[in-house]
């Protein structure tokens, strides 16, 4: 199999207190296995969109991009022979992030995200042309608050709390089961 590629990025930004961007990248990654016929298969190929603003004001940064993801040549279920797979598959990833921070000199700190991540099959073997990708929630968000003591007896100690949430998902690419969202707080 190919273990080279030649992949691509461009960014462009315009620097100012909001920073527009434009993210255009392809990439490759080498898979491991042979379909059948006992041949190699070949990489997964990737293409990026991205477009986003970047901001500081004081000490609060903020961050929102929305993205296009594709991946082609997905490994799927090779119809004409159980237990094998092909590569005709394809997977398209499309959302939003908004990230927010804020370092305080007094040693406090707060941070918030929220992604909407939509993550279909465009191409696979299975009948599941349209269906969410397993395991991977349409939403998630987290937050943290932590202090950082920078004299005294707990000079260098830090402290947070945080909650992370993480949206229903499938347990399959048939979307036969949902599991419920769940968050965890640490």
């Amino acid at each position: 199999p190919r273990d080279a590629a030649f992949t691509w990025r461009i960014c462009l930004s315009y620097l100012g207190s909001v920073t527009p961007y434009l993210n255009l990248a392809t990439s490759f990654l080498p898979e491991i296995g042979r379909d059948f016929s006992g041949k190699n298969f070949k990489p997964t190929r990737g293409k990026l969109t991205e477009v986003g603003l970047k901001m500081q004001q004081n000490k609060v940064f903020l961050t929102l991009a929305l993205f296009d993801l594709s991946k082609f040549n997905a490994l799927t279920k090779d119809l004409q022979h159980p237990g094998f797979q092909v590569q005709s598959g394809a997977i398209n990833s499309r959302g939003i992030e908004l990230e927010i921070k804020s370092d305080y000199s007094s040693g406090w700190n707060i941070s918030a995200q929220y992604t909407y991540n939509l993550v279909k099959h465009q191409e696979n073997n299975d009948g599941y042309n349209g269906n969410r990708v397993a395991n991977i929630p349409v939403h998630s968000a987290a937050t943290r608050l932590s202090y950082d003591f920078s004299s005294g007896v707990f000079k260098g100690l830090k402290f947070g709390l945080g909650a992370q949430y993480k949206g229903a998902n499938f347990v399959d690419d048939a979307n036969s089961q949902l599991i419920p969202a769940i968050t965890l707080l640490n």
